[in-house]
């Protein structure tokens, strides 16, 4: 067998623990036993327990083969403790039946953090519920998933999983656990309630009958009763006992004083394997056994790895086919005879005997083959924990340092996290390649703060390694690292760009994610020099390179582009760019990117007013709670509770911010529960909650902002905003205070579109203080860095205040077209006493516009004037809602309008609506 065919490239499935063991030829079938099983596969949980060797394994396989319902199997081992872990075989394992079940839940298994485990189970719960229609489940049948060896998990993660799925149970799914002890799992309750199937110890036992039949079957030879008896009563029907007397049975003539003297306690057991089954093997044999019963599986090419006979060649594929045609408790994982294992407990006995006949260095080194040949072919935490049982520290840690970039690459960021785990944390603290791994997941996760102590003692460490390629790598992670602070705490844009350059020029092509990493903070460091065209050609040259570099290097180039590009205030390009950026991101896979992509599109539809297209946008994410990256989902959603607000509905803005409340304490995120409360702070402002306003902006009278203001929800200007409308002198005095952090933050980092925020902030404080001509003069800068691209919500969030101001600047100038297209944009509550009509986009009447509006696009003009959702409308006209959304997207770019008030308030200036239209 070709070893490559074995290499595991991504995250490490081994298909093989999805495949049913085969029964043997020898079976004996069990139809009392059968039978339970059929009458229990519509409850929601059978439970097989019993010893080692009980035949638990082969009953389920057994009942499988003629049980008509779709079934899947799963072998468990102890890796599959890992939460994470588990339920990618359990979806994998219903995914044999259902090529396409569960993508909500396997994507919730690629974000860098778990889930609550109640969000794992709830969405399981719900997409195992969603195949009760499946042709596959006629006359309301389930299908059966197989647990096998259940004993093998340690921890409560998994077990609170399977509570939760059996506290409400799915009528689709019955789930067989087969396992040595008790589970943790609500028995108890199951049993009462008749929702449960056992079958235990006393029930696996063979009868003589079926002892005789066993015997005679696997023997060949027939056997009395009496025999039969006999065996049955000193084995206790316990099917291990009996399968140990028929290897021996074979090579005797007297049947009756074999068993006179056959003992078949545990204890003796033991001693009669070693000293019995595997005395009558050959010495070559023998070694075989006892050296790979370290290995969980076995496949030619791994047994190959391990042993060293004195015959030239380990023929390891041989070895195996021989051990299952003799019967030798080996067991087939595939059918393509690849793959075997050991009974577990035959397995038990070979290790007791190994400790036995080997020295610690002598297993050691069994151990130190077997990781080499797992590393070599992919299969990263089999590597790790041989090394580990090796007593080899440092393979364990060359190991993860060699996959480590693979991975990040890829952004297996839960993989990296088990790997990390499996290592000492002093090992970890000893070596720079896992503290930089360390801290790539900390930068993953936007906790910087929590980087740069990361950072000191890596530079330590890397001081004692002295001069050499490996060295120069590591100090240019440590540079990427060290750019992305730079310019999140802006020092210096040109250090910011120092850093990354010395980062990109020590860092191979292969390190494609930390390259990309770099990439982006070498142009974002021009950026904040105010060197913006430079930066703009950086991003652009980054995004040739694609094809040099792994899936994620483009997802940061364009990242950064999109900041940039907002930051510039140009919405036309973050559109173009968002868009590529989403479309790459979804053929590759990149969960991340999808959502930011997602983000910008939203934010520059929410900039320009575009509402319906944002909270398409924003909804794209906040959907994706638990999938999403952290910073895209809660800024999404404080967009649609923003959107929410500007329509009015102040409810359901409440109502999504409780969703991030709770979010943040999920994932124990103190940044966005802050904002969270900074959010309800301006909730309460709208609902004339002064007192409220005012208690909760005081937690933010030290607040230190880590990121240059390139977020769509900004604490400097929402809390600014709050203060200017309470506006008591101490309000005031405040707000002077966050406009000037504000301002200093803004400038530093050449923030076009912050800046626009922070003039209409200027303008408001200026009027306040009684110096209107000041408010009007930054007012007028901001209108004029937010006309080309026509934004619009910078003002209109402001309220009232700002578009009485508005409409004196545009009195003021000769041509207000743009003003008049603001203040379009407000409700009306805010813009009552303004002459609205003479400052409306100019568009001189029908008949010159560049296309007229047609008959449909005339009826759907009004009824958008009735304020009939595009639901509404649809099934008025009897078209549908996208129809609807097409003919009102014609309507606006006719009209020149961003939004349904403005085209209203347009077409009835023009005299294409009558007046009296509601």
């Amino acid at each position: 067998m070709n070893a490559a065919k074995l290499k595991n490239p991504s995250f490490s499935l081994i298909q093989t623990k999805l495949y049913r063991p085969a029964v043997s030829d020898n079976l004996i079938r069990r139809p009392r036993l059968t039978n339970l099983l059929n009458n229990g596969r519509n409850l929601p949980l059978t439970l097989v327990l019993a010893p080692a060797g009980s035949g638990k394994t082969t009953l389920l396989s057994d009942w499988l083969d003629t049980c008509p319902c779709p079934s899947a199997w799963l072998s468990l081992d102890e890796s599959d403790s890992d939460l994470d872990v588990f339920l990618s075989y359990f979806i994998a394992a219903i995914r044999t039946i259902f090529p396409e079940a569960c993508e909500q839940t396997l994507a919730l298994l690629q974000v860098a953090e778990l889930p609550p485990t109640k969000v794992l189970a709830g969405t399981l719960i719900n997409e195992i519920e969603g195949l009760h229609n499946h042709p596959l489940l006629a006359d309301e049948q389930r299908f059966v998933l197989v647990l096998d060896d259940y004993q093998l998990i340690s921890g409560q993660e998994v077990n609170e999983l399977l509570i939760d799925l059996l506290r409400h149970p799915s009528q689709t799914m019955s789930l067989a656990i087969s396992t040595r002890r008790d589970p943790a799992l609500p028995l108890n309750k199951l049993r009462a309630g008749g929702l449960l199937t056992e079958i235990r110890r006393q029930d696996l036992r063979f009868s003589a009958k079926e002892t005789k039949e066993y015997l005679q079957r696997s023997t060949e030879h027939p056997v009395s009763d009496s025999v039969a008896a006999v065996l049955t009563d000193k084995t206790e029907g316990w099917i291990t006992g009996l399968h140990l007397a028929v290897l021996n049975l074979r090579h005797i003539s007297d049947s009756d004083e074999f068993v006179a003297s056959f003992e078949a306690s545990e204890r003796y057991i033991m001693d009669y394997l070693v000293d019995e089954v595997l005395s009558r093997q050959s010495a070559a044999v023998e070694e075989f056994l006892l050296k790979t019963s370290v290995l969980n599986r076995l496949c030619g090419p791994l047994c190959e790895a391990v042993i060293n006979l004195d015959t030239p060649v380990c023929n390891g594929q041989a070895y195996l086919e021989w051990l299952e045609q003799t019967d030798l408790f080996i067991v087939a994982l595939d059918n393509q005879q690849q793959w075997f294992r050991y009974h577990h407990l035959f397995q038990l006995l070979l290790q007791t005997r190994l400790e036995r006949q080997y020295s610690r260095d002598e297993i050691a080194e069994i151990h130190r083959k077997a990781s080499l040949w797992y590393a070599e072919n992919g299969f990263v935490e089999d590597a790790i924990i041989h090394a580990m049982a090796a007593g080899d520290e440092q393979a364990a840690v060359r190991v993860v340092v060699t996959h480590r970039h693979e991975a990040m690459n890829q952004e297996r960021w839960l993989q990296i996290d088990r790997w990390l785990r499996l290592i000492p944390s002093h090992l970890i603290d000893e070596q720079p390649a896992l503290l930089l791994l360390k801290a790539f997941v900390l930068q993953r996760q936007w906790r910087f703060p929590d980087i740069p102590p990361y950072l000191d003692s890596i530079d330590s460490r890397i001081e004692a390694l002295g001069p050499g390629p490996e060295t120069g790598q590591l100090r240019g992670e440590v540079d990427a690292l060290r750019s992305m602070l730079s310019f999140y705490s802006l020092r210096s844009g040109k250090e910011t760009s120092a850093l990354a350059s010395r980062a990109l020029e020590r860092l191979p092509m292969a390190h494609s994610s930390v390259r990309g990493l770099a990439w982006l903070y070498y142009a974002a460091g021009f950026q904040a020099t105010g060197e913006t065209t430079r930066a703009r050609e950086l991003f652009l040259e980054g995004l040739k390179e694609d094809s040099l570099h792994g899936n994620s290097f483009p997802s940061r180039i364009l990242f950064g582009l999109c900041f940039l590009t907002w930051m510039n205030t140009d919405l036309a390009s973050l559109r173009q760019v968002a868009t590529h950026y989403l479309r790459l991101s979804t053929e590759r896979g990149l969960t991340e990117g999808v959502g930011f992509a997602h983000y910008f599109l939203g934010t520059a539809a929410y900039d320009a007013n575009d509402l319906e297209r944002a909270e398409s946008e924003f909804k794209a994410v906040t959907v994706q709670r638990y999938i999403a990256h952290a910073a895209p989902y809660s800024q999404c959603a404080f967009g649609l509770a923003s959107l929410y607000l500007a329509r009015g509905d102040i409810k359901q803005a409440g109502e999504v911010i409780d969703l991030v409340e709770t979010y943040s304490i999920e994932i124990n995120n103190s940044r966005i529960l802050a904002e969270t409360n900074l959010f309800r702070a301006l909730l309460a402002l709208k609902q004339g909650q002064y007192a409220e306003a005012r208690h909760r902006t005081a937690a933010f009278d030290d607040i230190t902002q880590s990121v240059p203001a390139v977020m769509l929800l900004n604490q400097e200007v929402v809390l600014a905003s709050i203060l200017l409308n309470l506006a008591t002198p101490a309000d005031l005095r405040k707000a002077a205070a966050v406009i000037l952090r504000l301002r200093d933050l803004v400038e530093r980092a050449s923030n076009t579109r912050r800046m626009i925020d922070l003039l209409a902030l200027q303008a408001l404080l200026a009027d306040a203080q009684g110096n209107r001509a000041a408010a009007l003069l930054s007012l007028g800068q901001a209108v004029d860095l937010a006309e080309p691209s026509s934004v619009l919500r910078a003002f209109v969030d402001l309220g009232s205040k700002i578009a009485s101001l508005l409409a004196e600047l545009g009195r003021q100038r000769s041509n207000s077209g743009f003003i008049g297209q603001i203040l379009q944009a407000f409700p009306p509550a805010d813009t009552q006493g303004i002459d609205l009509i003479h400052t409306v986009p100019e568009v001189a009447n029908q008949a010159n516009l560049i296309e007229p509006l047609t008959n449909r696009e005339m009826e759907v003009l009004e009824m958008l004037a009735q304020r009939l959702t595009a639901k509404e409308i649809a099934g008025d006209l009897f078209i549908s809602e996208r129809t609807v959304k097409r003919h009102t997207a014609n309507i606006y770019q006719k009209l020149g309008v961003h939004s349904r008030q403005q085209a209203v308030a347009s077409a009835t200036y023009l005299g294409i609506l009558d007046n009296t239209t509601p």
